[in-house]
């Protein structure tokens, strides 16, 4: 008959490997920990570039020292990348801001080729695609061949909050030269961000790059949410235009 009893060789096993896995999961802490904190760094750093966030003077280099210094495990992780090349971009408007074209004219070129190195990992990033867009069309223009990369941004995210606000601007800067099909998809992006109460991107979307398209753009709201409506139609009407936005109700007397 087996007995219940435990051996005092067994609990001395039982012992040392309970202690054994208490000191590989301490070690896996303490490796993995670090990484995990510093992911979370650089995805902060991700979304205060796509909210187009203000940053400090001498902040921005400061954060290209860091992402290069990141350890190899890091390196190889796609927001990483990704970092780089959004900072690289960032870094390279705010030299243009300050110091003109030309001596930001090396770290434009910088920036689009970490956006293009970028793209080849993570081909459905819309708002890479996007920054790809905006960059190709600072060095060359609106040219046709630049286009394809709004078209992949659409593509890998129709609608993406704060990544459409700056889209919605940039398509509608170049909007005669779009396809059809691309039209009605910057339309109905428009119409989104009504939709979604991103009123203050809209107006002023609409009343600036958007103002020769304005009777397409308003015309897409029919389907939008009449409260939403209602508070562009209102917005529109404190900044003195006086458009017709569907159902809303529309009063030219200039005293109401």
């Amino acid at each position: 008959m087996w007995s219940s009893a435990v051996s005092p060789l067994s609990a001395l096993g039982v012992r040392f490997l309970l202690l054994l896995l208490g000191l590989i999961g301490g070690l896996w802490s303490n490796s993995t920990l670090p990484t995990f904190r510093s992911l979370l760094a650089v995805r902060e750093v991700i979304d205060r570039i796509v909210v187009e966030d203000r940053f400090k003077p001498g902040v921005l280099t400061n954060i290209q020292v860091w992402l290069d210094a990141l350890s190899v495990p890091l390196v190889q992780h796609p927001d990483v990348a990704r970092a780089k090349a959004l900072v690289a971009v960032r870094k390279s408007q705010e030299t243009m801001a300050h110091d003109g074209a030309v001596g930001a004219d090396l770290l434009v070129e910088v920036g689009e080729q970490r956006v293009r190195s970028t793209l080849a990992q993570s081909p459905a990033d819309s708002f890479l695609w996007q920054t790809l867009y905006s960059v190709a069309t600072f060095r060359g223009g609106f040219a046709e061949s630049n286009i394809q990369f709004l078209e992949l941004s659409y593509a890998a995210g129709p609608f993406e909050g704060w990544i459409a606000s700056r889209r919605s601007r940039l398509a509608l800067a170049s909007f005669p030269m779009l396809s059809s099909r691309l039209q009605g998809r910057v339309i109905a992006e428009f119409a989104a961000l009504v939709d979604s109460d991103f009123i203050e991107v809209a107006v002023n979307n609409l009343e600036t790059v958007g103002w020769a398209q304005r009777e397409s753009l308003l015309s897409g709201l029919k389907t939008v949410d009449m409260e939403s409506k209602e508070r562009l139609s209102r917005r529109l009407s404190a900044d003195g235009i006086n458009v017709k936005v569907p159902d809303i109700e529309f009063d030219e007397r200039p005293w109401r």
